[in-house]
């Protein structure tokens, strides 16, 4: 008798699948916390039908049915047209990286020109006009997204540089020959060290007054950013009962589940959505998807 139970496994489109059900269905999976950790899972027949393989079955033949060669679909990314609902046929698509990277969560959008258009497209269509931006799109990003910035200011304004030299009292100096001035004056604050001080003016763009003359932050690095977290807070189904030591450095957590079951859990992972019960949340959605599938399948 034949072992054979699909004969798929070499199809190019296999591998695609068990990605999928990856992300979806398992929280081990390094992107779950993106896709099943946020409800981003198969919607519903023909491939949301795992028993007997019918899933994957339906998912190869959509996969041949779409425009182009096998060699040329699998330089080509599954694309959701809306990033907020599952995987089905209807929503589904292939596509370049480029164009998925671009209808991400995380990028921006900015208003240009009377429209709402991704920072990125705006970006990219001033260098195709001649119009080079005088800094990289990352760092226009951050200069809009992070630092409040205009959007023109954001990417013409030239980047400062080590050897760029600052109008300071009617004068162009050199940023370290600034700092040797006023701390031999003793204007500098005690402890702001020049370090600081190059870093808040080139790399978090702050004000020179500030740059030079706010007290420094005297705690500790870790203990300046350290969040509090009390006993009896809430991440999805877990409740915080206490901190326990560190393991690594990773600040850890016993925390107990809406089930009754007991859970220790990184800091991290809690506050990014990641770990959001024992494990029977996953088992609950697992059930409700099969559930679904039976209710259509008519079962």
């Amino acid at each position: 008798m034949s072992n054979i139970t699909h004969g798929l496994r070499s199809h190019p489109a296999y591998k695609r699948y068990q990605h999928i059900l990856g992300r979806c269905y398992n929280p081990n999976d390094k992107a779950y916390h993106n896709y099943g950790g946020r409800g981003i899972v198969i919607e519903h027949a023909p491939w949301g039908v795992v028993e007997g393989h019918a899933g994957l079955i339906a998912f190869c033949k959509w996969w041949d049915a779409q425009p182009g060669t096998d060699e040329d679909k699998c330089r080509l990314m599954i694309e959701r047209d809306d990033n907020n609902r599952g995987y089905s046929p209807d929503n589904c698509h292939l596509d370049t990286r480029t164009v998925q990277n671009r209808n991400q969560r995380r990028n921006i959008r900015v208003r240009y020109k009377g429209q709402s258009r991704l920072l990125t497209e705006v970006y990219d269509d001033l260098v195709l006009r001649g119009r080079d931006p005088a800094v990289s799109c990352q760092a226009a990003r951050h200069r809009y997204q992070q630092l409040g910035w205009s959007l023109r200011d954001a990417l013409f304004t030239p980047p400062l540089t080590r050897d760029s030299r600052i109008m300071y009292h009617g004068k162009l100096k050199k940023f370290q020959d600034i700092y040797d001035d006023l701390k031999t004056h003793g204007k500098i604050p005690d402890g702001l060290r020049y370090k600081v001080a190059y870093q808040r003016y080139f790399m978090q763009e702050w004000p020179i007054r500030d740059a030079f003359f706010k007290e420094p932050d005297r705690r500790n690095g870790s203990e300046a950013r350290r969040i509090t977290i009390k006993d009896g807070e809430r991440f999805g189904r877990l409740v915080i009962i206490q901190e326990l030591d560190k393991v690594d450095g990773r600040r850890m957590f016993m925390c107990i589940c809406d089930c009754g079951k007991s859970k220790i859990a990184q800091l991290k992972l809690l506050r990014d959505g990641r770990v959001k019960s024992c494990g029977c949340l996953h088992k609950d959605m697992l059930r409700e998807r099969h559930a679904k599938a039976r209710l259509e399948r008519g079962v």
